[in-house]
Parts: structure tokens; sequence; C-alpha cells
């Protein structure tokens, strides 16, 4: 019954990185129930309320909406300025853009080429019905979706910490400000 097999069972780079997207993703969900956490004034509360919902998209509109609608003043966190609750915004909106990739190399088919090594992913998912069909996966594609990830994950780790996002640094141990697409003076 080798047939029923995926192609990628035979390719264990690939199975590595779809492993690290999941471990991300994970990482990632963490810090939202910690950021809802922020906004409710308790985390374990919040990772409860998080945790009881099943889907991701459910999870994400509820961070989002009380981000949106939490009024600063009220908020028990000094730090947690007008600043935070943009950057919490822009990083949920991004995560919840970065989420239809992640389904689409998660749940969608993979099929095998003519050549070793040669597999391309089956979208036939509804999530960009203009692009649907065979695409070829490369290992580096998944290895850039698992950094973006990690990249938001930082950011909401940075946010939950209370020290902005002074602790994100690029490769070259600068800060980046355009690249997490801030203003210096925003900070």
């Amino acid at each position: 019954m080798e047939f029923l097999k995926s192609p990628i069972e035979n390719e264990p780079e690939m199975l590595r990185l779809l492993g690290l997207i999941t471990a991300r993703w994970a990482a990632a969900e963490h810090q939202m129930a910690l950021l809802l956490g922020q906004v409710l004034g308790d985390d374990d509360s919040a990772i409860q309320v998080y945790y009881a919902l099943g889907a991701f998209r459910s999870r994400q509109q509820l961070v989002l909406t009380l981000v949106r609608s939490a009024e600063i003043s009220n908020l028990q966190l000094s730090k947690f300025t007008e600043f935070h609750k943009r950057a919490s915004e822009r990083t949920l909106e991004k995560l919840g853009k970065l989420w239809n990739t992640r389904n689409d190399y998660m749940h969608s088919p993979y099929v095998s080429g003519e050549k070793k090594g040669d597999i391309s992913l089956r979208k036939i998912r509804p999530t960009a019905p203009a692009a649907s069909g065979d695409f070829r996966v490369h290992t580096n594609e998944l290895t850039t979706h698992a950094n973006r990830v990690y990249q938001m994950t930082l950011r909401l780790y940075a946010i939950n910490n209370r020290n902005g996002l002074r602790q994100i640094h690029d490769a070259k141990g600068g800060l980046n400000w355009m690249r997490y697409g801030y203003r210096r003076d925003e900070q």
C-alpha cells in the first residue's frame, strides 16, 4: 500500500521543516494567549479562554477585537501604550495572513513529479481560488514561512514582556525599525 503514502515521507528535510512550522505556530499561539492576558489582566484565565476556542481564526479574531477595543487607561499595565496596541494589531493581522499559507503547507496533498525529490503541493483549498493547481514546494519556502512566524512571535513576546519592540534585533544586531513597519519616533 505504498501508493497511499505522501511523497514527502521520503523527504526528511521537508518533514523537518513542516515540524518546525508546527512548533513555531504553537509558540506564536502561546504568545497570542499571553497577549489576551495583557488585555484581560489575568494570564491564567486568558489561556483557558484562548484554548477553549477550537479554531485559530476564532482565537485570532477574539484577541484582535479585544486589543482594538481596549482602553489603554483601563489596562493594569503602565507600559502597554498606544504604540504597543498598534504593534499588537499589526502583528495579529500579519499572523492572520500567514495562517492561510500555513494551512496550504499542512493540509494540501503533496504529489510526486517525474524525478526523485520533485514534489509539488496540490492546492485544492479555496484560500486563493485563482491560484489552484500544483505548485513546486521548495524547502526555502518552508524555511521562509517558519522564519516569518518566528518574527511575529518575537514581536508578541516583546509586547507581552512590556519592553516595546526594543528586544527585536535583526541579524546584524541592530534594531531595524523599518523591517517591522514602524518609524523610529513611534517607539
